[in-house]
C-alpha cells in the first residue's frame, strides 16, 4: 500500500505519437530543436502526426498569415525538454499544449510564465475557468470505452462494468498501458460514481488494483501508442477497448465498424502554456490569444476530433460532427473530468505500483 501520495515526484511521461511531416514555407520544422531562430519565429512545441497537421491548418498557418511570425515546430511534446530549457535558460520551445497532469506538474516546479491577461483575451462567454494562472484549455481529449460494431451486433457494452463482464459481453480485450484512466475505471466498474472518484486515496487504489486483477487475465495487448491501438482494430485483433476518441473517430472516418461510448467517459483537458523566461513570451501570448478563436478551435476539433474549449466552437459544427467531440452538449453530462492535477502530484508514485502490477502473472 501507498503509505503517502504527498506529489511532487516526476510524472510519467509516455512516448509521444507519430511525426512531424513537411511543412510549407509559411511553418517550419524541427524535431529536437527549431530551424528558427528566436527573433523571427515562434517555437512551438507539438505532439507530432495527425494531433500536429491540425493544429498546423487551425492555428500555424492563420497565425503566420495574420501577425508575419513564422511557426517552427518542435516535436515531440516532453515537459523534460521544457525543464532543461528553463533550468539552463536555453529555451527551444516558446509554447506548447501540456497534458493536464504534466501542466499540474510543470506548475508545481515553477516552469511556466504565467499568462499575461492584457494579450489573452477573457471572452464573456467563455467559461472562467478556461483561463488560470499559468495555463490556458486548449482542447478536451476522451478516453472512452470503443467497440467492434460487428462483434456486437445487438446491444453493445455501455459502461466499464459491461466491459469488466467477459460472461456478457465476449471479445478480446486491450487497455493502455498507463494508471491514468484505468484507475478510475476500474473503480466505476466496481460501483463507484465518478463524484465519488477523487481524491484516489490509499484505500480506493487497493479497491481498483482488486478489480483490475478480475480484467488482467482477459487483457490481450496493453497498447502504448494511439497508432498502435488503431492497428489493433483494423487488424481484428481486439473486439473492444479503452482508446484515445480522435483514434477512434479516425477509424470511423475510414469507414471501420466502431461505436464510441461516450458514458463514463473520461476527460483529459490539454492546456497552453508558456515555459517561464522564454524571450518569445509575447509572442506565445499572442498565439494563444489567437488559438481561442471559436472558428479555429471548430476547424481543430473537425480535423482531430478533441473537443474545443471555447463552448461557441460547438456551434460552428454540423450536430453528427459536435457528435463527436469530447465535451459536446450531446454528451457532456455522462461524462467526467479527469483529475490532473491530482495525477500530476501522484502519478511519481502510482506508477511504479502499476508497473510492478503489469508485470507480475
Amino acid at each position: 500500500m501507498i503509505s503517502r501520495l504527498t506529489g511532487r515526484r516526476p510524472a510519467y511521461r509516455g512516448a509521444a505519437l507519430g511525426m512531424v511531416f513537411a511543412v510549407g514555407s509559411a511553418v517550419l520544422a524541427g524535431c529536437g530543436g527549431s530551424t528558427a531562430s528566436s527573433s523571427d519565429s515562434l517555437r512551438v512545441m507539438t505532439w507530432g502526426g495527425v494531433f500536429t497537421e491540425a493544429e498546423r491548418g487551425a492555428y500555424y498557418g492563420p497565425f503566420t498569415e495574420a501577425t508575419g511570425i513564422k511557426v517552427a515546430e518542435v516535436s515531440p511534446v516532453s515537459l523534460a525538454k521544457i525543464k532543461a530549457g528553463v533550468t539552463n535558460k536555453t529555451y527551444d520551445v516558446d509554447t506548447s499544449s501540456l497534458s493536464s497532469s504534466e501542466y499540474f506538474q510543470a506548475v508545481g516546479e515553477g516552469l511556466l510564465e504565467p499568462i499575461d491577461y492584457t494579450v489573452v483575451k477573457k471572452a464573456g462567454d467563455v467559461p472562467p475557468d478556461v483561463y488560470e494562472e499559468y495555463g490556458v484549455k486548449a482542447n478536451s481529449i476522451s478516453y472512452q470505452l470503443v467497440y467492434n460494431s460487428d462483434k456486437f451486433t445487438q446491444q453493445g457494452p455501455q459502461s466499464w462494468a459491461d466491459f469488466y463482464d467477459v460472461a456478457k459481453f465476449p471479445g478480446d480485450r486491450a487497455l493502455w498501458d498507463s494508471p491514468i484512466g484505468n484507475i478510475e475505471f476500474a473503480l466505476l466498474a466496481d460501483g463507484m460514481t465518478p463524484d465519488q472518484l477523487y481524491p484516489l486515496d490509499d484505500e480506493k487504489l487497493d479497491r481498483a488494483f482488486k478489480k483490475l486483477d478480475e480484467i488482467k487475465p482477459h487483457i490481450k495487448i496493453w497498447w502504448q501508442q494511439g497508432a498502435q491501438s488503431q492497428q489493433l482494430f483494423q487488424d481484428g485483433e481486439v473486439d473492444l477497448m479503452m482508446m484515445w476518441n480522435g483514434r477512434a473517430t479516425d477509424l470511423i472516418r475510414q469507414g471501420q465498424p466502431l461505436t464510441q461510448v461516450w458514458n463514463q467517459a473520461g476527460l483529459a483537458v490539454n492546456r497552453w502554456i508558456v515555459p517561464k523566461g522564454t524571450p518569445n513570451a509575447g509572442k506565445a501570448m499572442e498565439f494563444i490569444n489567437a488559438a481561442l478563436d471559436p472558428q479555429k478551435q471548430a476547424n481543430f476539433a473537425e480535423t482531430l476530433g478533441y473537443g474545443p474549449s471555447v463552448p461557441s466552437a460547438f456551434d460552428l459544427l454540423s450536430p453528427e460532427e459536435a457528435a463527436l467531440q469530447p465535451g459536446s452538449p450531446l454528451h457532456g453530462d455522462v461524462e467526467f473530468e479527469i483529475d490532473g492535477q491530482w495525477w500530476g502530484e501522484n502519478l511519481g508514485d502510482v506508477l511504479p505500483r502499476w508497473q510492478n502490477w503489469l508485470s507480475q502473472g
